[in-house]
């Protein structure tokens, strides 16, 4: 049964939720995690061992980094899912497959022992077992402390110089200042204190002597194609291949026997062990998941952090949190620019410990960056960048001997990967799902796209299908119904994975369901499918949603209900302009310009007040048509709602949904009206909205899993590299010490 299915016997014939005790009873069947299923009913690994055989279909290894939640950019249809070259995982020679009688994978002849469940994966158990590579923990450590000293006893040794250039560089790696005024201000304290402030690159070498901080390098792709580890440690070229098929072939070292190019990624384990030597001791998931079991079955339950959710609820009845101190991650992705106007795009990888409250996750101190990929150009292979972050969290899921300065004991620290936060284009690359431009490109339900003409590059997602008598290609499309929509689940996802047996099967399958090939990602023993990948509402409600519905407002098409006349486009931009001054910080820290003026160049911020601030009350005020407030209306109730900090309960995630599809039933009612030539307005980020609730139950909130922290990092590291000199080295530099400083809690 569909996750989502509790959503539908909520609702009456209007779409609004029943308050009856017994509805309510069936949403909580629905939705309370489940006991961990015994042998007989947990799915035999072995029948998806063949997975690891599908080689995923040519993807167009380059194009816009500034993607956005749902962008829908032009491409082929069925594209962007990975390269001929990504990954290839083999069985075991010993192996011997025999089909299973269901049909659906690749069964044993043998049954294998039953798995500990965190560290077993359900899609990639051979893949996982390439990432551990043997590892053990090991037994009980013989010494009674670790051998290395604490980040304060290293402190205390430090000279004078020393000391005063580590907290001068904690203030300028907090602060986001630039080198130059690194520079400058070491000057100015030297002139006043006549301390001595080390250079850059030595005060970085200080912290990380005091943190244990190590920084470990790979070689790359000069291209920056594919990273050579992995399965491609061994090669000397690089053997990525663009979307035609051309292999890249640069070689790997240079004349003189040295990597032509490297990244660098900064291990997690020395990070944890510094802070539990440092006296810190989080135990924040194991006492909110326990308050959050009590109340999840009640109507009075909230949904406000990741505890709250089906997820982790799951996660706990499954065995994962044996220990109060063990960890989760959220991983986030995004490519940027780092110098404008020159091409210097580099894709920065953070990492967020969800073991700390929600009032102090997201501060800078918190987000680890695991790693920062250079440019200029986009990754082809990114699972092969991926793979030293994911070997790490493949080990860390069997554990890694921790000292716990509190307690005075060691204990086995384990920790685990539960999703991925990116925008569309990173989503292609990472899920190895086809994305906005396949037939089948929504990652959380198998709807089918709607074509403008039989020969299009692009699809679209309405509810009701357009055009059916007129293009071909939608003649067997039928109209949805949000309410009853099927999400997908792990089952049909494994059965999507292992349909491909051949490369024509392969390029059918991948049109029919959008899945192009088993992504590395999908070795986490936390994986769940489809909301490991969930959306992401800085994109979507901030850079998304609200242009198309400015631009649609204010460009009129004839037989639209309303739109601004140049006068009102004017007077709205004013009225933004200036009553936002009035707003307070709460709302929003720096005012929104005028979009009449600067509309093309707001930023997701600016976007979000406009829209759900300033629009509605514009509207009432002109006289807009009632189904037109109406409709904009919906859309700022539904985010509100999913968005408010203090969470919401079992009926406010009722109503939010209620709220979102009417208002994609009144914007294609008003807007789309069944016109082939107004298709361009039903985009995948509308569809994404009738999956926020499911989303948000899934994962307790939506707002655990926003891009917003990424793009704070990506603002910090383009502050500290103005100069497209050295640009990459210093975007490492600054993410090495703010993870160093971040480390450092005793500070």
């Amino acid at each position: 049964m569909p996750q989502n299915a509790g959503f539908e016997r909520l609702s009456d014939d209007q779409g609004q939720p029943h308050r009856s005790r017994a509805s309510w009873n069936v949403w909580l069947d629905l939705t309370s995690p489940s006991p961990s299923p015994t042998p007989s009913e947990r799915p035999d690994r072995h029948q998806f061992e063949r997975l690891q055989e599908i080689e995923p279909l040519p993807f167009d290894g380059d194009s816009s980094t500034d993607g956005a939640e749902g962008s829908e950019s032009p491409g082929l249809e069925d594209s962007d899912c990975g390269s001929e070259d990504d990954l290839h995982f083999l069985q075991d020679a010993d192996q011997q497959p025999v089909l299973s009688q269901d049909g659906i994978g690749i069964t044993n002849s043998h049954s294998p022992p039953r798995r500990d469940i965190r560290t077993t994966s359900i899609h990639a158990q051979h893949l996982l077992d390439q990432l551990v590579n043997g590892y053990s923990p090991g037994p009980f450590p013989p010494h009674h402390r670790p051998l290395r000293s604490s980040p304060g006893a290293v402190l205390s040794h430090l000279t004078e110089s020393e000391r005063a250039t580590l907290f001068h560089y904690r203030t300028h790696v907090r602060q986001g200042t630039t080198v130059s005024a690194y520079a400058g201000f070491a000057r100015n304290y030297e002139n006043a204190t006549g301390v001595s402030i080390l250079p850059l690159s030595s005060a970085s070498s200080v912290v990380k002597r005091v943190v244990g901080l190590v920084e470990q390098k790979w070689d790359m792709c000069q291209n920056s194609c594919m990273a050579f580890v992995g399965p491609y440690s061994e090669a000397t070229h690089c053997t990525s291949k663009d979307k035609k098929g051309k292999v890249c072939g640069l070689p790997r070292f240079d004349d003189h026997g040295n990597p032509a190019k490297q990244y660098t990624t900064i291990p997690i384990r020395p990070r944890v062990e510094a802070r539990f030597l440092a006296g810190s001791n989080p135990e924040y998931l194991s006492a909110r998941g326990k308050e959050a079991a009590e109340t999840y079955n009640t109507e009075e339950h909230v949904f406000q952090d990741w505890p709250d959710g089906r997820r982790h609820q799951q996660m706990l009845a499954d065995g994962f949190f044996d220990d109060p101190r063990h960890e989760i991650y959220m991983m986030s992705l995004d490519g940027a620019q780092i110098v404008e106007s020159k091409k210097s795009d580099a894709w920065v990888i953070p990492l967020s410990s969800m073991n700390s409250p929600i009032s102090e996750r997201y501060r800078r101190t918190e987000t680890f960056v695991a790693s920062i990929i250079p440019g200029p150009r986009n990754p082809v292979d990114l699972d092969s960048f991926l793979w030293p972050i994911m070997e790490e969290l493949a080990q860390a899921a069997h554990g890694f001997w921790i000292w716990d300065m509190v307690k005075d004991s060691w204990f086995l620290w384990r920790a685990w990967l539960v999703g991925v936060c990116m925008d569309q284009h990173a989503a292609s690359k990472v899920s190895k799902l086809t994305g906005t431009a396949g037939y089948a490109g929504c990652r959380v339900c198998p709807i089918k796209a709607v074509y403008p003409d039989d020969n299009p590059a692009l699809g679209y997602f309405p509810l009701s299908t357009v055009g059916r008598q007129l293009v071909r290609r939608n003649d067997d499309r039928d109209d949805v119904d949000p309410f009853t929509l099927p999400n997908r689940d792990d089952t049909s996802y494994a059965h999507d994975l292992s349909a491909a047996r051949n490369a024509h099967e392969r390029t059918k399958v991948q049109k029919e369901t959008g899945v192009c090939g088993l992504p590395l990602i999908a070795t986490s023993p936390a994986f769940s499918h489809p909301y490991f990948f969930p959306s992401d509402m800085f994109h979507l409600f901030g850079l998304n949603l609200p242009p198309l519905l400015y631009d649609v407002l204010t460009s009129r098409v004839d037989g639209d209900p309303f739109s601004f006349t140049r006068q009102q486009e004017e007077q709205f931009g004013l009225y933004v302009e200036t009553n936002s001054a009035n707003l307070p910080p709460s709302f929003c820290d720096v005012p929104p310009r005028n979009p009449a003026k600067h509309a093309k160049r707001y930023k997701a911020h600016e976007w979000h007040t406009t829209t759900y601030v300033f629009l509605r009350p514009f509207l009432f005020s002109i006289g807009a048509p009632v189904e037109v407030v109406a409709m904009v209306s919906d859309l700022v109730m539904g985010v509100r709602i999913f968005t408010a900090g203090e969470g919401c309960t079992f009926a406010q995630l009722q109503r939010g949904r209620n709220h979102f599809h009417q208002f994609t039933k009144r914007w294609e009612s008003l807007y789309v009206r069944g016109d082939l030539q107004l298709l361009h307005r039903a985009t995948i980020s509308q569809h994404y909205l009738h999956h926020i609730g499911d989303t948000a139950a899934q994962l307790g909130s939506i707002r655990v899993a926003s891009q917003a922290r990424c793009e704070r990092e990506i603002g910090y590291i383009k502050r500290s590299a103005r100069s497209t000199k050295h640009r990459f080295q210093t975007s490492s530099t600054t993410c090495s010490g703010q993870s160093a400083c971040g480390s450092s809690i005793f500070w």
